[in-house]
């Protein structure tokens, strides 16, 4: 728990490194804001063709991994929604109160993936972000597939393209949250080879396993 504590300390400090003084947001300003992308039909949210316009505001592409790092940054807990708590809180806490503002920080937002700690913490929350319903315990296979490709454009993993085909053409299957979760710890541990990997003692799920054996066949 200590452990846990630190790095949202750190990462927080990280994050607000370069932002105005809280006491300088005007909320006010957040409110009106959010008003103005909200939904007609459900005003408590932005939905989906808000966030199209905000993103078209703010003069990036919603498939941007800035955007998924401003969702993380906000606590958003569904893709393409934003509630009005996780719009107003979330931007106050950056230190933004304005269009503006938020757009000089997307920059910041994309280059702090560079960070282990903080690409870690935005790969783990990209899981449940993207499942359709809170509670699902899988995630769809395409939207798995479009987020590996997104997180790992910024990573440089030397197998993104061969995993993902993999998924897609071969296992073809939902993917779990040990598999999302232990993905990472292959991309971090394990070398390009795979000479290091160990599918009987490493206790790897059974996605990793089939993957290694593949990479195997396709090098003979």
């Amino acid at each position: 728990a200590a452990l846990d504590a630190a790095r949202a300390l750190g990462l927080k400090i990280y994050f607000n490194q370069s932002a105005p003084a809280a006491a300088r947001v005007d909320t006010a300003e957040l409110e009106a804001l959010f008003d103005k992308y909200k939904a007609v039909h459900e005003p408590t949210k932005i939905l989906a063709e808000g966030v199209g316009q905000l993103c078209e505001d703010l003069e990036v592409d919603p498939s941007d991994v800035s955007v998924l790092v401003m969702a993380y940054e906000m606590g958003a807990q569904r893709m393409c929604e934003f509630t009005r708590d996780e719009f107003v809180t979330g931007l106050a806490s950056m230190g933004v109160d304005s269009l503006d503002a938020l757009k000089g920080r997307l920059p910041t937002m994309r280059d702090s993936l560079a960070s282990k700690d903080v690409f870690r913490e935005v790969y783990l929350f990209a899981f449940g972000f993207s499942l359709d319903e809170p509670g699902q315990r899988v995630l769809q296979c395409e939207v798995a597939v479009a987020m590996w490709r997104l997180l790992f454009a910024r990573h440089s993993w030397v197998h993104t393209g061969a995993w993902c085909d993999f998924v897609e053409t071969t296992y073809k299957r939902a993917v779990t949250r040990d598999a999302w979760m232990q993905l990472l710890d292959f991309v971090e541990k394990i070398e390009p080879d795979c000479s290091n990997y160990d599918a009987m003692g490493g206790a790897w799920h059974s996605l990793l396993d089939e993957f290694v054996e593949h990479l195997g066949a396709a090098d003979n």
